[in-house]
């Protein structure tokens, strides 16, 4: 049993009689990200432009 927070695409069958889904509205949870990488990273450019995509607003 657990529960997890995956974003809703079109081959996801909430209507399973298996599950409980429950669609989250974008005013009604958030949450913080943080990324990781390694000191000295060989690719610190991809890393970077990741940040920067993680921190441009999703409109």
């Amino acid at each position: 049993m657990g529960v997890s927070l995956v974003p809703q695409w079109a081959g996801l069958d909430i209507s399973s009689p298996n599950l409980e889904a429950e669609i989250v509205r974008p005013n009604r949870y958030s949450r913080r990200l943080v990324l990781v990488s390694q000191a000295n990273n060989p690719r610190e450019k991809i890393a970077a432009a990741l940040g920067q995509a993680l921190l441009t607003p999703i409109v």
